[in-house]
């Protein structure tokens, strides 16, 4: 085997990065070649996979290799960094774990385009979201939490009513889009089905979502939010039970209505790409008017009974008895039906004193 050598002597200042001492894909490409080289670079690999690959199926490629590993305290093993892999006809393709670079003359071209579609067979397949982030208060600011959340079983045409399918098609369009700020607003009466939906929703796209408690809903009028927010472009946050948020200024000072408007439609909203679901069971009334401009609300829906239709034919995929229920019922009425029901009822009850007879 001829194993390829440099055009010109490998001195480490001419390789090797003065200021970290790691290999310069280009100062090692011209070692090599002495000519300035084109480069096709893909990320969002499986490099570990891709070099497998090449070791078993392109041994050509291995005839010069430069490896770069470092070793990993956690899993108490050396790990990839890098692997050059140099090739007689001009090309250098460098692999990490996630991405691939190709250096190349210009007149490697049609093998470099092979070379290419081979690497892109190694792409990482995207998943759905599987984690959604708490936010707390920590000693420097605002923190965040990573939670696993499960996507609920959950059929929509089955567990809610028919306008419901239409309205989910167009929240994933926007919700999947980057650079786009927004308001979705949620509600109805408790037991309809509104968590549920957003831990369905938040399942079905591939993006960052951060949770904020109700009792942290207040973050927005707090100097610390700026910060937070820059660090956490194209998020989609959710707040459940937003009243203390949204209720109108003219029913009560709320200076955290501003800094909401802000983000889902002015300065902020264009420069972070922050969406915003918000859930209430207030009157919508009682909801500022300016977070409804069209432009700024993206969606809102109102979670209601299923109708008496839906509710029998649920309860009849649950087991149930359906022909006697007369009244539409809830998602928790219908999934908790066999439970007692343990609401107050008042009864009366003989008082305990001293009876006094009269004369």
């Amino acid at each position: 085997m001829n194993l390829i050598k440099p055009s010109v002597s490998l001195r480490s200042d001419l390789v090797f990065n003065p200021f970290n001492n790691d290999l310069e894909p280009i100062r090692l490409y011209y070692a090599y070649f002495q000519v300035i080289p084109h480069v096709k670079r893909m990320r969002d690999i499986e490099g570990v996979k891709y070099i497998n690959w090449i070791e078993k199926h392109r041994p050509e490629l291995t005839e010069q290799t430069h490896l770069s590993e470092y070793y990993d305290h956690t899993c108490k093993r050396f790990d990839l960094d890098d692997v050059y892999f140099v090739m007689p006809e001009g090309i250098v393709i460098r692999v990490d774990k996630s991405r691939v670079s190709i250096y190349y003359k210009p007149s490697a071209k049609p093998r470099v385009e092979d070379l290419a579609k081979e690497v892109l067979r190694f792409k990482k397949r995207k998943t759905t979201n599987q984690n959604i982030k708490m936010v707390s208060n920590g000693l420097e600011g605002l923190e965040t939490h990573s939670i696993k959340i499960k996507k609920p079983v959950l059929d929509l045409q089955l567990h809610y009513n028919a306008d419901l399918a239409n309205f989910h098609k167009s929240n994933l369009k926007n919700l999947k889009s980057q650079e786009k700020s927004g308001l979705y607003l949620f509600y109805g009466l408790p037991g309809t089905g509104k968590s549920t939906y957003i831990r369905y929703l938040i399942r079905s796209i591939n993006k960052e979502v951060i949770f904020i408690p109700p009792g942290l809903a207040g973050i927005f009028d707090s100097p610390a939010i700026t910060k937070f927010l820059m660090a956490n472009r194209n998020t989609v946050f959710v707040i459940e039970d937003a009243e203390d948020l949204l209720v109108s200024r003219d029913l009560t000072k709320n200076s955290s209505v501003s800094m909401l408007l802000n983000l889902t439609d002015g300065l902020l909203g264009e420069t972070l790409g922050i969406q915003i679901i918000a859930t209430f069971n207030t009157d919508l009334n009682n909801i500022d008017k300016a977070l409804m401009r069209k432009g700024r609300l993206l969606g809102m829906y109102e979670f209601k009974q299923l109708s008496l239709d839906k509710t029998r034919a649920l309860l009849e995929k649950r087991g149930f008895q359906a022909s006697m229920v007369y009244e539409p019922m809830t998602l928790a009425e219908i999934f908790n039906k066999e439970q007692v029901d343990y609401q107050y009822k008042k009864t009366s009850r003989p008082a305990i004193g001293f009876k006094v007879h009269t004369s």
